[in-house]
């Protein structure tokens, strides 16, 4: 019979060998966990770094930005032409429309008589927003667009997340930029707003804020086709926007937030939004009390050379032309990219033959509606074409027409490819498909 003693260091020996294989075994299991974290974590790193560089695949630098918006030659300064096929004959142009000129659908002015070759474009005029340049942007001009379109400006890196649900928000002033100047072509997803984030964050880091508030000021859509706050200035108030009163910087700050609610089509609307952005500049603490009340007492009378939306003669001297380029190009170019400015666009016009047309149809069309479309037979192209003329005038619909005997040649070309001859006999009687009952 073991002793006492023996069986005391027994058990003490047993109780240290499973403490031993507890603690092994937890060891075990620490390892087993650390290391299956430690390939998840691998994976998500693996995974993330994929799906971010799927999400910058072909993303656009923002180093174009200063090529478009350059003072001396910025592509984006210069209004988008047409042209007929030769690239001589100018066909319109898209500008602010002012009373008297001839404007296009949608009010693009007429620049250049038509049908003559066209020196080199006129640049929008670019303005800094530097006070130590003799023409520079007004500052309250510059104070009241970042109230309306973005009062954390001056604070966040150029994004917020905000506004992520809706990827068609651009609720920064950097975001605005990069979705009109960079993503224009994109669709609006969650991953173009991701991509959208990216873009701003980089600008804002490379260039600064005032630089990207100057070239929003110098390239934001006004309306009517006023693109920088200087067109806008000109075509709403006939005067330069260094010359801009703080009542009608604050209408521009608010009608570049909504294009459409500008001083000419929307007056009375224009004025009281231009208030509002007052009164937001007061609650912010932008301005004082007192420059506030100097603002809202200040007029908004808008220039006697523009001329409201209601009162304009659309149509270019070529409207179901131009209207079908447009409609060609839109695959590949948001309208509202073609009318930014930048683009020369050659068309299938033949400027000779479309002339002709428009005469003929404008001297034989009183009292009748006629229209024409003329096609290259070997390459279906577009050589002329005419809307609906009536006592001369030319819309921009092609509006559907029985062919009658326009068809008869064809007929007959058709009959002799055939084997008919001019002395066939056909017989003019219904089909029996023709005949048959409907259903």
């Amino acid at each position: 019979m073991p002793s006492r003693s023996s069986l005391v260091l027994s058990r003490r020996n047993r109780r240290i060998s499973e403490r031993r294989a507890r603690t092994s075994g937890v060891k075990r299991a620490g390892l087993g966990v650390g290391l299956i974290l430690s390939i998840l974590l691998i994976a998500g790193l693996v995974l993330g770094a994929l799906a971010y560089a799927d999400l910058t695949r072909g993303l656009p630098n923002v180093g174009i930005l200063p090529a478009l918006l350059n003072p001396l030659d910025g592509t984006l300064l210069r209004p988008t032409r047409l042209y007929d096929r030769t690239g001589k004959h100018l066909l319109f142009t898209f500008e602010p429309a002012a009373g008297g000129a001839s404007t296009t659908a949608g009010g693009a002015n007429i620049q250049s008589p038509a049908g003559t070759a066209s020196a080199a474009p006129v640049l929008r005029r670019y303005l800094p927003l530097s006070a130590s340049s003799p023409q520079h942007l007004p500052d309250f001009l510059a104070k009241a667009t970042v109230v309306i379109n973005d009062p954390g400006f001056w604070s966040h890196g150029g994004y917020t997340l905000a506004g992520m649900g809706d990827p068609g928000a651009h609720p920064t002033i950097a975001q605005k930029l990069v979705s009109d100047l960079l993503l224009y072509g994109e669709p609006p997803t969650l991953r173009r707003a991701l991509r959208e984030r990216i873009l701003a964050a980089q600008l804002t880091a490379q260039y600064g804020r005032s630089q990207v508030l100057e070239w929003y000021l110098n390239s934001a859509d006004y309306g009517n086709y006023a693109y920088g706050a200087d067109a806008a200035a000109q075509l709403y108030f006939g005067k330069p926007a260094t010359e801009l009163t703080p009542a009608e910087s604050a209408a521009l700050a608010a009608a570049s937030q909504a294009p459409g609610l500008n001083p000419l089509d929307a007056p009375a609307l224009a004025s009281q939004r231009g208030r509002t952005v007052v009164g937001l500049m007061k609650d912010f603490r932008v301005i004082s009390a007192a420059e506030a009340q100097q603002a809202l007492s200040g007029e908004l009378s808008t220039s006697s050379k523009g001329v409201p939306a209601h009162q304009r003669t659309f149509g270019s001297d070529y409207p179901l032309f131009t209207a079908l380029a447009l409609d060609q190009l839109s695959p590949a170019f948001t309208r509202d990219r073609i009318t930014r400015g930048g683009l020369d666009i050659i068309t299938t016009m033949d400027y000779d033959l479309q002339d002709g047309v428009q005469t003929q149809l404008a001297e034989s069309g009183e009292g009748r509606s006629m229209a024409s479309v003329i096609l290259d037979p070997q390459t279906g192209q577009i050589l002329a074409a005419t809307g609906e003329t009536v006592r001369g005038e030319e819309s921009a619909n092609l509006a559907p027409h029985d062919p009658g005997t326009l068809l008869t040649p064809f007929r007959y070309l058709t009959a002799f490819t055939r084997g008919f001859s001019p002395a066939s006999l056909v017989w003019d009687i219904p089909s029996s498909a023709s005949m048959a009952e409907p259903a």
